[in-house]
């Protein structure tokens, strides 16, 4: 994001909509901003682990076999639907 000027313009857009501004500006976008850093690493923790979690399977024999199978059946079935379709 640092790399990034869309993102950080947006970020700055966003962040400066919920300050108010009568209070200490300082503190209320420094808690803003930690909790949008949290909330990143959150978000891209559980992404890792869950993309981490259908690598493994995927990489079993079996599952992979039976995917490649239900996938194979399934375009087939596209290609024969669309070829016996009449506009």
């Amino acid at each position: 994001m640092i790399l990034n000027p869309k993102a950080i313009l947006f970020y700055i857009s966003i962040l400066s909509q919920f300050i108010n501004h009568q209070n200490n500006e300082s503190v209320q976008g420094a808690i803003l901003s930690g909790l949008f850093i949290v909330t990143v690493i959150t978000w891209f923790s559980l992404c890792t682990f869950i993309f981490n979690y259908v690598k493994a399977i995927f990489q079993k024999p079996k599952f992979k076999m039976v995917f490649d199978y239900i996938i194979s059946i399934t375009l087939i079935a596209l290609s024969v639907k669309i070829l016996t379709t009449k506009q």
